[in-house]
């Protein structure tokens, strides 16, 4: 009989506690959500900061050193247009910076390796400053007009996806 009584107390205090922690559980869910929440938001903030403060301060900075840094020689070639004026155009504002850029190399004769050599120069500058996706393109031009254009297409990461 005793074994009875203790068997018997053991399945009331098992039904009484499995119906304890299903009610804790309802009681706790919306705590545990809105600190999940919470965390969420403060992880977010903070891995974000970071990139917002080196955003404003590449696009606030006023690139006075771009026109004055070191020129380099344009290659000599046969077949050479006069350039008398070269353009630097982009659907972005934040690189409005880079507009004279180039403006040392005007009001020479420049060939289609020397087209290729600015390219790279401003490319350079863009990877330099940390416009990594960004491109430097030669649209289709006519080079008898004087004028020498390229134009920066910005690159955007969509999606940055992390494996475990």
């Amino acid at each position: 009989m005793r074994v009875v009584r203790i068997a018997a107390s053991c399945i009331g205090l098992l039904t009484t506690f499995g119906t304890l922690p299903s009610m804790a559980a309802d009681v706790s869910t919306p705590f545990i959500q809105q600190e999940a929440a919470r965390a969420d938001a403060s992880l977010r903030q903070r891995a974000e900061a970071p990139m917002t403060g080196a955003a404003s301060l590449r696009s606030e900075s006023a690139y006075v050193g771009l026109s004055s840094a070191p020129m380099k020689a344009l290659p000599k070639e046969a077949i050479a247009f006069p350039i008398d004026h070269i353009v630097i155009t982009s659907s972005e504002p934040v690189f409005s910076k880079y507009k004279n850029r180039l403006e040392a190399y005007e009001h020479n004769r420049i060939g289609s390796d020397g087209v290729t050599f600015l390219q790279k120069q401003l490319q350079e500058q863009l990877l330099a400053d940390g416009y990594v996706t960004s491109q430097v393109v030669v649209p289709n031009q006519d080079l008898h007009s004087g004028a020498l254009t390229f134009e920066i297409l910005p690159g955007y990461v969509e999606d940055i996806v992390l494996a475990n």
